[in-house]
């Protein structure tokens, strides 16, 4: 993952960042979000949200 990112990973935190769930963030509700997914084969996804969206389809 480092590679991909291109920057040095804290072993210590890369629980927080792994799985399915946020970590908490406060966001105006006019604004975007972008969401990366990089599994472990190195294949990358990315998603772009509108957040007053999210918040209407109840996603977190």
């Amino acid at each position: 993952m480092a590679k991909t990112l291109k920057a040095e990973i804290n072993q210590d935190l890369i629980g927080k960042y792994a799985g399915n769930v946020s970590l908490p963030f406060i966001a105006p509700s006019y604004t975007q979000v972008a969401v990366k997914i990089i599994d472990d084969r190195g294949i990358e996804s990315l998603r772009v949200i509108k957040v007053a969206d999210a918040m209407k389809a109840g996603e977190k």
